[in-house]
Parts: C-alpha cells; structure tokens; sequence
C-alpha cells in the first residue's frame, strides 16, 4: 500500500479482487465534522475506477484527487462531473459514466463515486476530409493511443490537399500526469505547399518541439522549430520571385497566447477571442526576423438569435538584417476568409500575376448573424444554416511606405450570404461581395465568393 499526501486528506490507492479496478479511498481519520457544512452534510469515502487495462493508476489518482476536499453533497455532484471532464481531456477513453452512491458502511453522509471507463483501442485508423483557410483535402491518419499508460499519443498523418499536394506529420504528445491540460509534443513534418497566388511552391522538412500551459489568462504554446524550406518557383515568376529561389533554414522560438471565450467556435452568439503570437527566427540558419500576430473577436446577441460580431486581425513582421525578407515569411491579406471581396492574397502589391506581401496588415470586420427567415428545419436541418451582412476593412504594407495611408485609406468591401456549418468543426460561406478602395495591383473579386475554413475575419 502507498500513501501519498493529496489535497489535505490522506489517500491510499488500494487494489481490488478485479485487477480492472482501482480504487481511491480517504481515511476516515481524516473526516472532520466540524468543517462540513450542517445543512448538507456530505464527503467522499471511496472512488472507484472500473475499466482500467492499460492506464496506470497513478494518472488517474492525479485527475480526481480534488473529489476529497467535497464538503456539501453539492460539492461532491460538482467535483464528480469536474473529475469526468478531467478524464475526457486525457483522450485515452471511448466511453465514461459516474456514479454517486451512499458508501455501505457509513451513517448517510459519506458517498462513494463510481468511474466506469472504457479504453480506447491500442492502435486506431481512419480516413477522412480536412478543412483549412479556404481549402479542402483528403487525410490518413494512424494513432497509437495510450503507450505507456501515462495518456501518451503517438499520432502519424498523411493529407493531400487543394493548396497542400502532400504533407507528412508525426507527433509524440506527452500530458503531464498531475494536469492533462499541460502537454509535451515533439513533430516531424514535410509538406508541399502550392503558393500559387506568389507564383512558387514551399517544400518544407523539419522538427517542432511545443509546449502548453493553461493558466488564468488563457493557454500558452511555447515552441521550438527547425524548418529546412526549399521555395521552387514557376517559371512564369517574375524576377522578385524567382531571387527567392532555393533552400533557406530558419530556427525559431514561438510563445501564443489564447484565451477563447466564445460559446460555439463556428456560430458564436456570445463571448470574446484573444490570441496573440510571437515569433523569433534567428537562433541558428540564415532567417532572422521577428514577428508578431494579434487576433480579437466578441459576439453579443442584441435580440433573440440575433448576433453582431465584431473582430480586428493586425501583424508586424521584420528583418534583424539588412537583407530582405523572403517572401515566405512575408504577410499576405485578401481573400474570402479575411477581406472578402478580393481575392486570396489579393491586397497589396503584386508585380505582374504574383503577389509579394507586405511587413505590416490590420484588418476588422462588422458581422450581423440571424436564422433564416421564418426558421425552416428549427431544430434540425435548419440550424445549420445563418444568414450572414458583413462590412470588412483593412490595409497592408511595407515599413517604408506612408503611416498615414496605411491607417486612414484602407480597402474595405461589404455585402450579405448564407453560412452553412460543415460537422461542427468548420463553416462554409456563399456571399455576395462589394469590394471597394482598391489601390493599383489589387486583385478584386467583385460578386459572388466561395470561402471554407474554420478561422474567418
């Protein structure tokens, strides 16, 4: 028997007949009745897990510690819904049910609390559809869940795409057993990026070490990255292009903070979006710059089903040298994910058929989302649908042209559609597109536009 101190109780993990159940349980000496509230008398005595095979009991007794600092029967319904969620966070169970039950041996007020787990299987497959900025694909993927015991997931991938031909991916991913939110991951990755709108294709290999945080201000990624990039270039290209031809490598150290509010990622009606990242390039290979991204959004519902949206995306990216930045690394707006009414890459200047970017972009967005009119399929079908009047406006530029212009001339496009959401995981918009303000080499799609993602302006 171990004993190990947690939450201010002593807890002594205990095995039982059934090599499939653990169970936790709380020394009665450790009860103080002065401490439980008089109204509602209530602790928890013991916690049992049915269905353990591969999960060591440790990370278990780690996620539902916490169920014994329960002083109210009201407390111990909380913990037990909270200990369920930490479990479901893990990713290693199919299936998870609780049951709250008086303990045999007790007066009434002590509770037992059943976990019944199924595990996930050891190895898992599956073929389906992907969904990115405005593109689809095809994706492979084949997980080994669960390796040691402790929640680790080693995961392996293979897409191929509209604007991605083909890209490999393998990940080791790591959660902290005294917290599941915390996670380590190490990444293997190449891809073939077609930059079409730039008149090149990217060929990326490399290695990618992250790291994430939950904390009271959202989750931090703090990552590593080791990219060896080969841009191959069209033979239309023009000369700006084409002097970026070739193999660069770029070492970069990352921090992203997230904090998401918002009660539905596809069609929120309320709650905020923060995100903000930063990026050094320069602690080894022939890349150095700096870059930084922000992103804010928040929803209210001004009357029943009626939801305004308001977001602003804005970014600054430098070179630490006197040479330019490759144009991988440059910043690109337009398209039917961000300024709607111009097309992908289509803001800023071009020379001939291929955009070049800018150092620096901010763009907003207005949104009024209803139902349909008189809500056909309510409940169902129809749900799945909104109707969409938006007003978009944003600039992007280098660090050499007028702050002025920058700021008080922007492209702006308004207009209206129907946004479907496809699998609760991504939304697909069909609007009717007004771009106005384009500046010499913008590149506009005046009328109807398509757009697919998970992430919109």
């Amino acid at each position: 028997i171990t004993k190990t101190r947690m939450g201010g109780s002593f807890v002594k993990p205990i095995y039982a007949a059934d090599a499939s159940q653990f169970v936790i349980q709380a020394e009665e000496t450790d009860i103080d009745e002065n401490d439980i509230p008089l109204k509602v008398p209530a602790v928890i005595k013991n916690i049992f897990i049915d269905g353990l095979c591969k999960t060591k009991n440790v990370l278990i007794a780690n996620q539902l510690s916490d169920l014994f600092k329960a002083k109210t029967f009201s407390d111990i319904m909380t913990e037990a819904h909270l200990g369920k969620l930490k479990l479901e966070r893990l990713g290693i169970f199919s299936t998870i049910d609780v049951l709250v039950d008086v303990s045999e041996d007790s007066h009434g007020d002590a509770f037992d609390v059943h976990y019944i787990v199924k595990e996930k299987r050891r190895f898992s497959m599956n073929i389906g559809t992907s969904i990115g900025a405005n593109e689809g694909g095809m994706t492979m993927n084949a997980n080994i869940n669960n390796i040691r015991g402790y929640g680790e997931t080693l995961k392996s991938g293979l897409s191929f795409g509209t604007r991605v031909s083909s890209a490999y991916e393998f990940a080791y991913i790591k959660p902290f057993s005294n917290d599941s939110d915390k996670k380590f991951t190490i990444r293997l990755i190449k891809s073939m990026e077609d930059k079409s709108q730039s008149l090149y294709n990217e060929n990326t290999k490399g290695a990618g070490f992250d790291f994430q945080i939950p904390s009271a201000l959202g989750v931090h990624v703090f990552g590593l990255d080791f990219m060896c990039r080969e841009n191959l270039i069209n033979l239309e290209a023009p000369f700006s292009v084409r002097e970026n031809a070739g193999h660069s490598l770029k070492s970069s150290i990352k921090h992203t903070l997230t904090s998401d509010g918002r009660d539905d990622w596809i069609f929120p009606s309320s709650g905020h979006l923060v995100k903000h990242s930063v990026e050094y390039s320069g602690i080894g290979g022939n890349v150095k710059s700096i870059k930084s991204d922000l992103e804010l959004q928040i929803n209210k519902e001004i009357i029943p089903n009626v939801v305004v949206s308001c977001s602003f995306q804005g970014g600054v990216v430098r070179s630490l040298t006197s040479d330019l930045l490759l144009i991988n690394d440059r910043l690109f707006l337009g398209g039917p994910v961000s300024i709607r009414g111009f097309a992908m890459r289509g803001i800023g200047r071009h020379d001939g058929q291929a955009s070049l970017g800018g150092e620096k972009y901010w763009a907003s967005g207005l949104h009024l989302y209803t139902p349909l009119p008189f809500r056909p399929g309510q409940g169902g079908f129809g749900d799945l649908f909104r109707l969409h009047l938006f007003f978009n406006a944003g600039s992007l530029s280098d660090f050499n042209t007028c702050f002025r212009d920058f700021i008080s001339k922007p492209r702006y496009s308004y207009g209206l559609g129907v946004m479907i959401m496809l699998g609760a995981v991504a939304r697909l918009e069909i609007n009717y597109c007004i771009p106005k303000n384009a500046q010499a080499g913008d590149v506009i799609n005046n009328g109807l536009q398509v757009g697919v993602g998970m992430s919109f302006l």
